[in-house]
């Protein structure tokens, strides 16, 4: 079990504007750059046991995605399809001015590092991918419309949970999804 000092050891939050709302994240130590992306509906805790040692070695920066556990809510106009979510991953990048970095993915976060990857490629050196969504299984089979609504709107301190009467997150589908596997997620779209 990770003690609250390793917790510690990732820095008090920092914050960051970008176009699409606030992002919030953590970063320790020096050297190459890391930046861990969680999956959905966590956080960048998700992380807490893997960035402290690695930041004896490297700048590690953990953010809090905007994937349903994150606070302060994105902008209300904020693109939060899966594009746009590689979109914010880069415009992250670019507004600390990173370069050179290795992406690191577990979970949804992963396939977000794959997209980044392969429509934002320009600050991304190395990609480390844990167990995560690949083209051949995203999205999942079902992603039910009440999970879908968690992922708009975060409650008052960072957990999951939508307001009532709260848009569902726009969720979009790699470009192989067809039929009714994900006519849901990707209807709301539009």
């Amino acid at each position: 079990m990770t003690s609250i000092r390793a917790l510690g050891e990732l820095g008090p939050y920092r914050e960051v504007q970008l176009r699409q709302g606030t992002v919030r994240y953590r970063e320790a130590g020096s050297g190459p750059t890391i930046v861990f992306v969680h999956g959905l509906l966590t956080h960048g805790d998700l992380w807490r046991a893997v960035a402290p040692p690695l930041a004896a070695e490297y700048r590690c920066i953990v953010p809090d995605w905007p994937l349903g556990a994150h606070h302060p809510p994105m902008r209300a106009d904020a693109d939060l399809t899966f594009a746009g979510l590689a979109r914010l991953v880069a415009d992250f990048l670019a507004a600390l001015d990173l370069e050179r970095v290795t992406l690191v993915g577990n979970d949804t976060g992963g396939a977000l590092c794959q997209f980044v990857v392969g429509t934002h490629p320009g600050r991304i050196a190395r990609l480390v991918l844990t167990n995560c969504d690949t083209a051949g299984n995203f999205p999942p089979a079902r992603i039910p419309d009440a999970l879908l609504a968690r992922c708009r709107t975060p409650r008052p301190g960072g957990s999951a949970g939508a307001r009532p009467g709260a848009r569902p997150a726009r969720v979009a589908c790699s470009p192989r999804c067809s039929g009714s596997r994900c006519r849901n997620a990707c209807s709301s779209n539009s």
